[in-house]
């Protein structure tokens, strides 16, 4: 087996500024954590920051976690908590506790990012849905250490 070696910025050109690519115009869209009491997440993340829910996921569903999202300007927080046993955000609890679960990142070209991403050898892709000419990829935690990583390229936005 090869050894992996830690993540390395020049590793992921298309997050840097110096170096353009396909898709160098990425930016933070998204932030999820992961969190055991959703109802008490909810509770703490609206009165604290000041906010509201404006949005829940049924469709998260599928992959046994239940989630609501706060936008905070044009920029989500999204929390999800597991309601079966054995998913990957169940396993991070059971491992960490409540904290970071993925990083969302917008982009022109999730496609051009997703066959970088590959040919480099940096992720394996776990999840990929194209619907209406929006493309979501998702990537294995272990090509960051630890956090899953998702480009998406919008066309719109749900929200």
């Amino acid at each position: 087996m090869t050894p992996r070696h830690p993540p390395r910025l020049e590793d992921w050109p298309f997050i840097t500024t110096h170096n353009p690519s396909p898709s160098s115009n990425t930016r933070l869209r998204q932030v999820a954590l992961v969190a055991q009491d959703l109802d008490l997440a909810r509770t703490l993340l609206t009165k604290c920051i000041g906010t509201e829910v404006v949005y829940e996921d049924p469709d998260v569903a599928r992959w046994g976690l239940r989630n609501f999202i706060i936008a905070i300007g044009g920029d989500f927080i999204e929390v999800v908590s597991p309601t079966e046993a054995g998913t990957s955000a169940g396993r991070l609890l059971e491992k960490r506790g409540d904290g970071g679960y993925m990083i969302i990142m917008q982009c022109e070209n999730a496609a051009a990012q997703r066959d970088l991403v590959t040919q480099r050898g940096l992720a394996k892709v776990i999840f990929t849905q194209e619907q209406h000419g929006n493309i979501c990829v998702q990537y294995h935690p272990s090509g960051i250490a630890g956090a899953t990583l998702s480009n998406q390229n919008l066309l719109f936005s749900a929200f």
